[in-house]
């Protein structure tokens, strides 16, 4: 580790007592590491990766969309594509992540249904998919998990009820600070007030992580 700032500093009191506060600041990155994370993921437009030890020391932080002094000028005028974001340290929506909690949830409640996968459903109007509109056929939970099928778990999220998907995901911290033992993150959860916001939300569109 490579100390870049002594916190320490020395204070002495009136009646000439001394003490020390301060915090010193050490870069804790693995340089091999960062590299290696670096080629690994190179390609993969807004990659991100965090690598921590247990204390919290981080040993890699990458983000693919890297800006290049060289090519300042392009990198601004595709400012949208994230070029100029870090996004290690941007809020995002959790997305699929969220599905292994619903299969949780219908664990607890003795429930594996089996449904036919066409690729897509409508809502409320509104058609979703699945991800490059893949259709998946007869399926169950495993199944589901091993594709990541948003129809899969959207049907159980509504055959469950909104209140029973927004309490389970409380019991996981989704929507209140998450204690990581080293600081405190927020995260977001916009409750379902309809069929389609409930199919967003354990898709993990409208539950944010900063």
């Amino acid at each position: 580790r490579d100390k870049l700032y002594d916190g320490e500093v020395e204070h002495k009191m009136s009646d000439g007592e001394i003490f020390y506060c301060g915090t010193d600041l050490y870069l804790t990155v693995n340089d091999t590491l960062q590299k290696k994370i670096s080629r690994d993921i190179d390609g993969y437009p807004e990659a991100s990766v965090v690598v921590m030890d247990d204390d919290g020391q981080i040993k890699a932080l990458v983000s693919s969309n890297e800006m290049s002094m060289d090519v300042l000028n392009q990198n601004i005028a595709s400012f949208h594509n994230g070029e100029l974001i870090n996004n290690n340290l941007e809020s995002s929506a959790c997305g699929s992540v969220l599905k292994p909690i619903v299969a949780e949830l219908l664990l607890e409640n003795g429930k594996n249904p089996k449904i036919t996968d066409k690729g897509y459903i409508e809502i409320d109007g509104a058609t979703i998919r699945n991800a490059g509109g893949v259709a998946y056929g007869k399926i169950d939970l495993e199944d589901a998990l091993i594709h990541s099928s948003n129809q899969y778990f959207i049907q159980a999220a509504l055959s469950l009820g909104a209140l029973q998907i927004e309490e389970g995901f409380e019991q996981f911290g989704i929507g209140s600070p998450l204690k990581t033992g080293f600081c405190e993150v927020d995260s977001y959860a916009r409750s379902p007030k309809s069929d389609y916001a409930l199919a967003n939300y354990v898709m993990g569109q409208d539950v944010l992580i900063s």
